[in-house]
């Protein structure tokens, strides 16, 4: 991310997934490599945890360009990464979903906590977090998630019309 928000020519960042999914889950063996999964001895390992976790969301808060997210498919983990960016717009067939008490048994953390709260206010972010609840596309813009649900197929094309239209230009300051 830094490599692209310091390059000049760059107008504008359109984020989405590859594949089905936009964030499809843990790679626990990647967790299980770190000692991430292993209890925490002392602060030592929960700063290299934390600074693991923050990483991300951090970069794309710290981005001088617009960012459109194009949420191409279902979110398990980290939906958070896609409500940080400027513009979000989701394909139908999306849901945004924590996975943190299925993977880990652990309760909702990383951002996520934290931003459920502050776009749907706290109770019902609490709740959809804390029951489990799957957020569908169309609910996701009815609780101004998400701009607009598109069908799978437009959601590039949508993307790139935004960025053309709003964000790029020749004359920039």
């Amino acid at each position: 991310m830094a490599d692209v928000n310091d390059d000049p020519e760059n107008e504008v960042i359109i984020l989405t997934g590859t594949g089905d999914a936009f964030l499809a889950g843990f790679d626990l063996a990647d967790w299980e490599e770190h000692g991430f999964t292993k209890p925490f001895s002392d602060y030592g390992g929960y700063d290299i945890f934390y600074k693991d976790q923050t990483r991300e969301p951090f970069a794309l808060l710290n981005l001088r360009i617009p960012v459109i997210a194009a949420i191409n498919g279902p979110s398990v983990v980290h939906a958070e990464l896609g409500f940080l960016n400027n513009i979000v717009i989701a394909s139908d067939n999306k849901y945004f979903y924590d996975g943190h008490f299925d993977g880990f048994g652990i309760v909702p953390g990383d951002g996520v906590n934290t931003l459920y709260r502050e776009l749907l206010g706290p109770n019902r972010g609490r709740y959809f977090l804390f029951m489990r609840e799957k957020i569908a596309a169309a609910e996701a813009k009815q609780l101004g998630l998400v701009s607009e649900a598109l069908l799978a197929e437009n959601l590039l094309d949508r993307a790139w019309e935004i960025a053309r239209t709003k964000f790029l230009s020749k004359n920039r300051i």
